[in-house]
C-alpha cells in the first residue's frame, strides 16, 4: 500500500434505528438485532469501533443480521472475509433487505455505508444520533480521526520491478488532491452542486487546517493504529500487524 487515502467518511450519522425498538442511546443497542450490510465492511468496522470506544457498547451482546440494504445481496465468496471468532451472525435470505426488516421492526437497528430508503420514505426509521454532525466534529477535535475507507495499493511484483513508482504515485496523488481542492475553491462557477459549498470548505479548514484529507504515513499513523486495534477487537486479526510492514516507504515528498 501507499499512504494515499482517497475516501474518508465520518460514520456517526450512518446508524439507524426502528422508532419502536426502545433505543434512545447507543448502550440500548446491547442485546438487540442489528443489521449490517457486510460485517467485514470498512464502514462497519468504524461504526463498531466508535460504538465500543466512544459509547462503551458491548459488541459481543449484539445479534448481527447481515444482508443487502435496499436491494437483496447475493453471497460473495471472494469478498466475504469472516471473523476468526465465531460470532452471532445471521445472513438474511436473498429476497430480503435490511431496509424492509428495519422498517417492519424485524431488526432493531442498522448501520452501514448505505442509507436505508425507509429513512426517507418510511414511517419507522430514524437516526440513532440526530445531532450526528456535531458529534462527528467533536470526535475529530478529540481524536483527530477522519475515518479512512480506502487506500491505494500497488501489485507486489510491479513494485519490485519498478520500486520508484510508489513515490511517483504518491506525489501524483498529492498533486491531484491539491488540484481538486483548488478547483473546489474556484468561485467563478461552483464545481459541486452544493449551494453553500464555500461555507462548507471554510468549516472544514477551520476544523482540520492543513490536516484535511491528509496523505502520508506519519500524518495518519494514530488513525491507522486505532483501526488495526479495532480489527483485533472485532476478531478479524489475532494480533495487530505493524503499520510499517503494510505501507511502502515514501522517502521524500512535498504536497
Amino acid at each position: 500500500a501507499i499512504p494515499v487515502f482517497p475516501s474518508r467518511v465520518f460514520r456517526h450519522g450512518y446508524i439507524f434505528t426502528n422508532r419502536n425498538a426502545g433505543i434512545t442511546d447507543a448502550k440500548d443497542l446491547e442485546g438487540k438485532r442489528v443489521g449490517v450490510q457486510e460485517f467485514r465492511q470498512t464502514a462497519g468496522v468504524w461504526v463498531r469501533g466508535i460504538l465500543q470506544h466512544e459509547f462503551d457498547v458491548d459488541l459481543d451482546t449484539i445479534k448481527w443480521i447481515e444482508g443487502g440494504v435496499n436491494e437483496p445481496r447475493p453471497p460473495d465468496d471472494d469478498m466475504d472475509l469472516r471473523p476468526t471468532k465465531m460470532l452471532d451472525i445471521e445472513v438474511i435470505s436473498r429476497d430480503q433487505t435490511l431496509n424492509d426488516l428495519l422498517e417492519a421492526g424485524e431488526i432493531d437497528a442498522y448501520y452501514g455505508a448505505r442509507r436505508p430508503q425507509a429513512f426517507d420514505t418510511g414511517q419507522n426509521v430514524s437516526r440513532l444520533f440526530p445531532n450526528y454532525r456535531e458529534l462527528e466534529k467533536d470526535y475529530y477535535r478529540r481524536t483527530g480521526f477522519h475515518p479512512i475507507m480506502h487506500t491505494i495499493v500497488v501489485r507486489e511484483e510491479l513494485y519490485r520491478e519498478h520500486p520508484w513508482m510508489a513515490e511517483s504515485l504518491f506525489k501524483a496523488c498529492a498533486a491531484s488532491k491539491a488540484m481538486a481542492l483548488q478547483n473546489m475553491k474556484y468561485s467563478g462557477a461552483q464545481r459541486l452542486m452544493l449551494p453553500w459549498l464555500f461555507d462548507e470548505i471554510a468549516e472544514m479548514e477551520e476544523l482540520m487546517g492543513d490536516k484535511a484529507w491528509a496523505y502520508g504515513l506519519e500524518a495518519n499513523r494514530p488513525i491507522l493504529e486505532a483501526f488495526m486495534q479495532y480489527l483485533v477487537e472485532q476478531h478479524f486479526l489475532d494480533e495487530p500487524s505493524l503499520i510499517d510492514d503494510i505501507f511502502t516507504p515514501i522517502i521524500a515528498w512535498t504536497e
